[in-house]
């Protein structure tokens, strides 16, 4: 029997070996797609440092001719338009200088390296057989970029997702997967569409290991390429005519609408996947994952899977708090919904406890979505001014701020822990969340004065002392008036307006006066005189109200403001004056 190559089929061949295949090893992939075409169920291959083989139980080829004839397989035209894929045969002259194929009635061997070294088509011999079925291919003296072990990789790799054909490599079967399965990550979940099957995961570099950041691209069960994509990891099979792939060894994408369309496909089964890491992950891995999710979803998407803990009650928010440290330092496995839910039942028990007393029911640490309610106005005392402003707070900032939290707390001010980088990301992005840092307090105080004017002798010698303060600091006349007063304080917390309650004061800067209660004036002893010399009892008077006169006289001398270096300086100065023009 003989068998020719046609001449002008080896230059061809010289380019299948050094510039056609850009996978070095793709002609494993030929070899066992054509086990496939052949309708094989068992496909035994066996790797060793010299010799690569592998043999079927398919059909079969009875012609050694179509073997080496370029574009030909050999199959049914069937076979060929369900199964285009390269010249599985050719494949092999990549790596082997010397090919033995045995089949049905022949064995025959091709010297490659004849061929090439001597240009000559005269480089097959053909024998018959007793072989009935089945197809083998031996290749020998095998070029240096052969590696057993390379070789023996893709093998598993390609071999383990092809459905109704068992493997065995070097006598051990190859587990079968499927495209489904995943490598086991909590967060990863299984894609089908009518585009492709598979799975898809979120990756960080080094906290996930070092392959990532892509997933792998299959396309009838042979692997394409690896695909970038940022902060994934997975496995893709496409399905028949979804992407077109490159010619010859079918091992890039054709890049025109159906990638684009495949690639839409693919980020919204991403969107899935960071959607259910939201639903599945404790705060510690969210955190990790953040930027991945945040890189798929904007906040206005995933802000109705967080949930936030909100709470007014500072003394149940500390519980909270202090259960997860204890829980932290003992190990244990949690998330903060559980502990809030355990607090949450501790509480209930006291709250029945307070019930059967008849006692006032506290406010306890509720877990719901803030975003999501209609905001209602803060409430104090009898009137309500304006919408809620709330204010938020790391879970590790709660020492770093604790004056800004008690003041949240006297105010009733709902304050949101915020427990991971997403929470903090949807909270930021409405405009009535704030960080407590922001939470400032700003009061202003204004009085109302009834019956003015001093309506007993004690009185007169007050207003008689206060004058000669006021000449002393050099005043024209006295500012101070006595009458029934009420105090009004007006608090505004952030842009939110509070509330306008009565404050009791002993006296209050208004404009150039400064009014002074005679229901809070400490006049207990001070003594009725007509005498214009000031006496021990005067002192006494002076002195037991000297604190507040001097606050309310820095306020109209300086014009300062409360709470300032500049007036505590002030009021320091006015009350040594104050003093030693007494004694």
């Amino acid at each position: 029997m003989t068998v020719q190559i046609k001449v002008n089929v080896i230059n061809e061949m010289k380019k299948l070996r050094t510039v056609v295949y850009s996978d070095r090893l793709a002609w494993v992939e030929e070899l066992i797609q054509n086990t496939q075409r052949a309708g094989a169920t068992r496909v035994d291959i066996t790797v060793s440092n010299d010799k690569f083989r592998i043999e079927d139980n398919g059909k079969g080829c009875t012609s050694p001719q179509v073997l080496f004839e370029k574009s030909q397989s050999g199959w049914s035209e069937e076979i060929d338009i369900q199964n285009p894929f390269g010249e599985g045969f050719f494949s092999t002259i990549m790596v082997a200088n010397m090919i033995r194929v045995e089949s049905v009635g022949f064995v025959a061997e091709f010297d490659v390296r004849k061929m090439f070294e001597q240009n000559t088509v005269d480089c097959i011999s053909v024998k018959g057989s007793n072989r009935k079925s089945g197809f083998v291919v031996e290749l020998e003296d095998l070029e240096d970029e052969y590696m057993p072990w390379l070789v023996e990789n893709r093998v598993v790799e390609v071999a383990q997702f092809i459905r109704g054909i068992q493997f065995y490599l070097n006598g051990k079967l190859i587990e079968h997967k499927s495209f489904t399965d995943t490598d086991g990550s909590p967060y990863a979940i299984t894609v089908k569409n009518d585009k492709f099957e598979g799975w898809l995961r979120p990756f960080v570099w080094g906290a996930d290991g070092y392959k990532g950041d892509e997933y792998t691209l299959y396309a009838q069960e042979r692997k394409v390429k690896e695909n970038y994509l940022a902060g994934v990891k997975g496995l893709i099979h496409v399905k028949d005519g979804v992407l077109d792939l490159r010619a010859p060894d079918r091992k890039d994408v054709v890049y025109n609408d159906k990638y684009t369309q495949f690639n839409e496909a693919v980020r919204q089964e991403v969107k899935s996947v960071m959607l259910n890491l939201l639903k599945t992950a404790g705060d510690s891995d969210i955190d990790k994952y953040a930027d991945v999710v945040d890189r798929y979803l904007s906040p206005e998407e995933y802000e109705q899977y967080m949930r936030f803990v909100v709470t007014t009650d500072l003394a149940n928010f500390d519980k909270l708090v202090k259960k997860v440290e204890e829980k932290k330092e003992r190990g244990e496995k949690f998330t903060f919904d559980q502990v809030a839910e355990e607090v949450a039942f501790e509480q209930q028990e006291v709250i029945e406890e307070m019930e059967l007393r008849n006692e006032p029911v506290e406010v306890i640490p509720t877990i719901y979505t803030p975003v999501k309610q209609k905001q209602t106005a803060v409430r104090t005392g009898r009137k309500s001014l304006g919408e809620r402003q709330m204010f938020w707070v790391k879970v590790n900032e709660l020492d770093l701020y604790e004056d800004k939290i008690s003041l949240a707390q006297y105010h009733n001010i709902p304050l949101v822990l915020v427990r991971n980088k997403l929470e903090q990301k949807v909270l930021e992005s409405k405009s009535n969340f704030l960080h407590i840092a922001q939470l400032h307090e700003k009061v202003e105080l204004s009085a109302q004065l009834k019956r003015v004017g001093a309506v007993d002798e004690v009185e007169e010698r007050a207003l008689w002392l206060f004058g000669v303060i006021c000449k002393g600091l050099g005043f024209d006349r006295n500012i101070f008036k006595i009458g029934d007063m009420t105090t009004f304080k007006e608090t505004k917390i952030g842009d939110t307006e509070k509330v306008v309650e009565e404050a009791p004061a002993l006296a209050l800067a208004n404009g150039v006066d400064i009014y002074v209660d005679r229901g809070c004036l400490k006049k207990e002893n001070l003594e009725v005189s007509k005498s214009k010399r000031i006496t021990n009892a005067d002192r006494a008077f002076i002195v037991r109200n000297l604190e507040v006169i001097a606050h309310e006289l820095a306020h109209i001398m300086y014009c300062t403001t409360d709470n300032t270096k500049e007036h505590e300086v002030a009021q320091r100065q006015i009350t040594h004056k104050i003093l030693e023009g007494l004694f």
